[in-house]
């Protein structure tokens, strides 16, 4: 097996930005595949999560304030505390992560992606990790991974329903 050790330098772009209702915790950060828009959901234990995005263009070292477009629903406690979240590839569909459970949010057939953040949640599989944080669907869609906080977590793929 060979290993990459080559140290490559890039250059970033700096996006500063303020939400609308002040200081928020947030974990789950989603870029839209079609149309690049960036997304942000707060992490709460009360179950109320806010998504915001970005205003576009996106315009770099330039500081926004970004627009709240909904709040989502989830259980209280662990179970509706957002660590991660993704868009779906081909579809107006995202996952959202949260320590203990995985739910999907769909828009109906020919509805907007941003219809998906009005749906009631779709909880579906989860493999039992200590601390449930991060989440991406396949490329293609077929699927998608899960890993946990901590050291030596293993990788989870999930099949599609």
């Amino acid at each position: 097996m060979r290993r990459w050790r080559e140290i490559r330098t890039l250059a970033a772009e700096r996006f500063p930005f303020a939400y609308p209702d002040g200081p928020h915790n947030a974990e789950s950060l989603m870029v839209h595949p079609t149309t690049g828009v960036v997304y942000i959901i707060s992490k709460t234990t009360t179950g109320k999560s806010r998504v915001y995005k970005f205003p576009e263009p996106l315009k770099a070292n330039t500081k926004v304030t970004l627009i709240q477009v909904a709040e989502l629903n989830l259980p209280s406690g662990n179970s509706g505390t957002a660590t991660g979240a993704d868009i779906h590839p081909c579809a107006p569909r995202f996952l959202l992560r949260t320590y203990s459970r995985v739910y999907e949010f769909r828009a109906a057939a020919g509805e907007s992606f941003e219809q998906a953040f009005t749906k009631a949640p779709i909880r579906v599989t989860a493999p039992s990790e200590p601390q449930g944080e991060a989440i991406t669907y396949a490329i293609d869609g077929s699927g998608y991974y899960t890993v946990s906080e901590g050291t030596r977590q293993p990788l989870y793929r999930i099949p599609a329903n």
